[in-house]
This record gives C-alpha cells, sequence and structure tokens, in this order.
C-alpha cells in the first residue's frame, strides 16, 4: 500500500464519479475513520486533505454517502462565450 491512498497525507482523485460505487463505498473508512484494512491488518492513513475533481455529478443514490463527505463543492459551469476562454 506504499504510495497509494492508504497512505498518502494528501490525495487528489481525478474522475472520483467514474469509479464503481463497490470501490468508491470502500474509501468511506479512510475517509472518515483514517484505517484501511488490509487483509486482516487494519492500517492506520495519514491523510489530512482529500481532493476530487470530475466532469460530471454522482449518478446513483448507492454514491451519496461519499458525496456528503466532501465538504467543499465548487461547480463551474462551462464556458459559453468563445471570447471568455
Amino acid at each position: 500500500i506504499d504510495d497509494y491512498l492508504p497512505m498518502a497525507h494528501v490525495a487528489f482523485l481525478d474522475e472520483i464519479w467514474n469509479g464503481s460505487p463497490f470501490v468508491l463505498n470502500g474509501m468511506l473508512k479512510i475517509i472518515n475513520e483514517r484505517r484501511y484494512k488490509n487483509g486482516g491488518q487494519l492500517v492506520e492513513c495519514p491523510l489530512i486533505s482529500l481532493f476530487c475533481g470530475s466532469n460530471q455529478m454522482p449518478q446513483t443514490n448507492e454514491l451519496a454517502a461519499l458525496a456528503d463527505r466532501l465538504a467543499i463543492r465548487c461547480v463551474v459551469q462551462p464556458i459559453q462565450q468563445k471570447e471568455s476562454m
């Protein structure tokens, strides 16, 4: 698990809502308790902050628990005028 989310202090998950609900909901223990179950061993996670990005919003209620854990949300609307680029 070295160099992966369970051992990260700060993490960015890109296109988070493209992951399967099973995998994403499996991360709730890391986000809520800062712990990860690796086989039979419970590992303390040093996570301080988790950032996410996506081009879409969650499409199912299965992901509501994870979406609720994202305390700050910034929705950016598409550029409307070519001059704004």
